[in-house]
């Protein structure tokens, strides 16, 4: 399963989104902005990523899965890396291959945002 659009995932679940196991290729994807939202599970066949935003989420504390994608992947647009979690105190624990990625394109591109971690409540610039 390809996606050349957007891909908006939002689950109607009350504090955990997960499932997204077929996915292939998404152009970006977005991780509706959750008050209570906890957790984000899947995404297991994801290989390649044109950006991500899972920001706004101040009770985020695991994003895990992704484990096929790839670790030196390269966003495809500037500001593509935004995770963030946006609460007080709060530790963000990212799967080893986004945290990867998500990381070298931070540091490559500063306009990006990307704090996990103890770093995740830091406020973006």
């Amino acid at each position: 399963l390809q996606n050349t659009a957007s891909t908006v995932v939002k689950d109607p679940s009350p504090n955990v989104l997960t499932g997204f196991n077929q996915l292939v290729s998404a152009r970006f994807l977005l991780a509706i902005f959750k008050d209570d939202l906890e957790a984000i599970h899947g995404f297991n066949s994801l290989t390649e990523l044109g950006g991500v935003s899972v920001n706004n989420n101040p009770n985020l504390v695991e994003i895990s899965g992704f484990g096929s994608f790839n670790p030196t992947n390269q966003f495809r647009q500037a500001n593509s890396v935004q995770i963030f979690a946006n609460a007080d105190g709060a530790s963000l624990a990212v799967a080893p291959n986004l945290d990867a990625a998500a990381s070298a394109w931070a540091t490559a591109n500063p306009e990006s945002c990307y704090r996990a971690g103890a770093d995740a409540s830091q406020v973006c610039p």
